[in-house]
């Protein structure tokens, strides 16, 4: 609180909240999204995955493709051990308004199999984070992975 005189008379009046950073909305918008849109860079495979990630406290990011899938099969035949991948998140508001887009994620980097595979019908992918981008309609930023590891997600 800080405190405002006008005209003799002195009021307290909140301080505006703090705008969350870049990482900060990206690590809310991957927390909260159930669903992402996958390319591999390699080939053009895309496909969409609705419940199949999940993010951990640092905010590195599992992807838990059924292992009979075309994801699963090429991730697997991979020559390097890793593709490759660019994964697409839209934050949309809860309520039908004119423009339900509220911010779009873009993460680049690479697909891996992860060393813990606890699912036998599943693939566990470890998603490593080269580049994050955030665009809403006041504009695009970026952020640095090391500052997503940091980051909270928005409360």
């Amino acid at each position: 609180m800080s405190a405002v005189e006008f005209a003799g008379i002195t009021s307290k009046t909140a301080k505006p909240a703090k705008e969350p950073t870049a990482a900060e909305r990206i690590r809310t918008v991957l927390a909260t999204s159930d669903s992402l849109a996958l390319t591999l860079l390699d080939d053009g495979y895309r496909a969409d995955l609705v419940g199949l990630h999940s993010t951990d406290a640092y905010g590195a990011l599992t992807l838990r493709p059924p292992r009979d899938s075309a994801l699963a099969a090429r991730v697997i035949g991979a020559e390097l051990g890793d593709l490759p991948a660019q994964l697409e998140f839209t934050d949309l508001a809860p309520v039908a308004v004119r423009d339900r887009v509220r911010a779009q994620v873009t993460l680049a980097g690479w697909l891996t199999p992860d060393a813990d595979q606890p699912d036998a019908d599943r693939l566990a992918l470890r998603f490593d984070c080269a580049e994050a981008a955030l665009t809403t309609p006041f504009g695009a930023r970026t952020a640095d992975p090391d500052e997503l590891a940091l980051a909270t997600p928005d409360p």
